[in-house]
């Protein structure tokens, strides 16, 4: 299996959650984001969404998380797609969970004092370009400028961000219900657990956790995920996380 990704993202992050719970190994191929390489037409014409991560399991393209997730369920004995309807409910809500959106609200605004005002502007201008210099992708590329014209103009409305802000506080309360009383979200550790590692490491490291308190149910939920072997591998042992 070749495996395209980007250590850091979200939706990579996950996927390795999956990738070392099942203790399969990959040739790796780093994507590097924040030089818009997932744009690079080589990329874009193995995964036309031009996104990160990318599967490739001999002559099998998989682009997307949660069909790679159910890809390596099909090729291992172990399951992590939740299968009872409860789990897979919270692992469809945690899915469309506005991580990205959150995550350039902080940065393209430079809450964190990050040099990243020009970002967006710097994606739609290069999907542009890359829609004349590349005909046989210019669908491709003036999908992917709508999208983050679209996109750029949440990030700039104050009164959009707050209502996602509403939105997953509320979708954060409700999950704090459930992993209250077991360990996981379901009967056992499974993809939706994956999906919520990678949201709470998140907005911890966003500082939108404002809530959180020392004992609130998801501080300890959080904790048992961070005890996981697993987490351990892909946010401290990746050896192509750059440094």
């Amino acid at each position: 299996m070749h495996y395209y990704y980007f250590p850091q993202s979200h939706w990579s992050r996950i996927i390795s959650l999956c990738l070392a719970e099942k203790g399969l190994e990959t040739t790796r191929h780093v994507v590097d984001i924040r030089r818009n390489e997932s744009m690079d037409p080589d990329y874009m014409r193995l995964n036309p969404k031009g996104v990160v991560p990318t599967l490739v399991d001999g002559e099998k393209v998989v682009c997307n998380g949660p069909t790679i997730a159910a890809h390596l369920d099909s090729v291992t004995e172990t399951t992590l797609v939740p299968t009872d309807a409860g789990t897979r409910a919270w692992a469809t809500r945690l899915e469309d969970f506005p991580t990205m959106h959150l995550s350039y609200s902080i940065w393209v605004l430079g809450l964190h004092g990050e040099r990243s005002s020009e970002i967006l502007d710097d994606k739609v201008d290069r999907c542009a370009r890359y829609a004349d210099e590349y005909p046989d992708l210019r669908s491709e590329y003036l999908r992917k400028k709508a999208f983050f014209e679209e996109f750029r103009a949440g990030v700039y409305d104050a009164s959009y961000r707050e209502k996602m802000l509403s939105h997953c506080t509320e979708t954060l309360e409700n999950l704090s219900s459930v992993v209250s009383s077991r360990d996981w979200i379901g009967p056992q550790y499974s993809f939706a657990d994956a999906i919520a590692t990678s949201i709470l490491y998140r907005l911890s490291d966003l500082a939108l956790l404002d809530f959180w308190r020392e004992s609130h149910p998801l501080a300890d939920y959080f904790e048992r995920l961070k005890a996981r072997p697993s987490y351990q591998e892909v946010w401290v042992e990746d050896p192509l996380i750059s440094r």
